[in-house]
């Protein structure tokens, strides 16, 4: 059986694709809480990182390579892809994002990620 979760994450990168902030913020708990390294912060901490991403970034999507789910957790692997808006050169970034679910909200996530790199070649999707 396909776990319900599933279809939470796969709207909240549908949303981030589209860049509908607003819709995006109903996919979360009040209270959430996002942790990388050893920080932590909260969704309007996200939200201007999408906004500061965006105005630097041209066609900039992210794609879910693998997403597993048990139980109240989601493991997304996901690669990002743009253009930096100044040079026109291609940018890329792979990640891996552990979410929690609750009341069929995002209400925490940790996420993982690798450093920049300038793709050599397309993405090819299944």
């Amino acid at each position: 059986m396909e776990n319900p979760n599933i279809d939470i994450i796969m709207q909240y990168y549908a949303d981030l694709n589209a860049f509908l902030l607003p819709r995006l913020t109903t996919r979360f708990l009040d209270g959430f809480v996002g942790h990388q390294d050893t920080i932590s912060f909260s969704l309007e901490d996200m939200l201007a990182n999408f906004r500061f991403n965006h105005a630097r970034l041209s066609d900039l999507k992210a794609h879910t390579l693998d997403i597993i789910a048990q139980d109240d957790r989601v493991a997304a692997r996901w690669t990002m892809r743009g253009q930096w808006r100044e040079t026109s050169e291609p940018f890329g970034q792979n990640g891996l994002t552990l979410y929690r679910i609750e009341a069929g909200k995002i209400a925490e996530l940790w996420n993982m990620q690798g450093a920049e790199f300038t793709p050599s070649e397309p993405l090819f999707l299944q």
